[in-house]
């Protein structure tokens, strides 16, 4: 459980440490990214989208299958981190000297984990909660003043 920001931020920065993976290649999303936006005060694990080819070098070292079709994600359960390749299409952001998902890929992100059946329900309704959240910013963020 990541119940500060410190915790969130001084966990990547292990992480990327311990696998040789620079900082500024690690984009971090979901629960911790609602944390580091002050939305949210816990997040049960890290959700990180790491670019090529440091997601294919961690990929190999932990024996992971890259599926040439399909999202693939590394889990690390020890230390509840679970790794995707990143897309570079999603928007990122430094808070507190870490890339974090912009809202607009948040909002992608949360679609579809919250579009997952075999989610459980807990999380679903976080990330309809969530959504609600980005949406609102979202559309402050891109209104027109006149």
């Amino acid at each position: 459980m990541y119940t500060s920001n410190d915790l969130v931020v001084n966990a990547v920065k292990m992480f990327a440490t311990i696998h040789n993976i620079p900082l500024e290649k690690i984009a971090i999303g979901g629960g911790a990214a609602m944390m580091l936006m002050g939305q949210r005060s816990a997040t049960e694990d890290l959700n990180l989208w790491i670019d090529h080819p440091h997601f294919d070098e961690l990929a190999r070292k932990k024996d992971t299958l890259i599926h040439p079709m399909r999202d693939t994600f590394i889990a690390i359960p020890e230390i509840n981190v679970y790794v995707r390749k990143r897309n570079r299409y999603f928007k990122s952001v430094e808070i507190e000297g870490v890339q974090v998902f912009d809202v607009l890929a948040l909002i992608i992100q949360k679609r579809g984990g919250h579009a997952e059946h075999q989610r459980p329900g807990d999380k679903r309704k976080q990330d309809a909660l969530d959504l609600q959240y980005l949406a609102a910013l979202h559309a402050h963020s891109n209104k027109v003043s006149a």
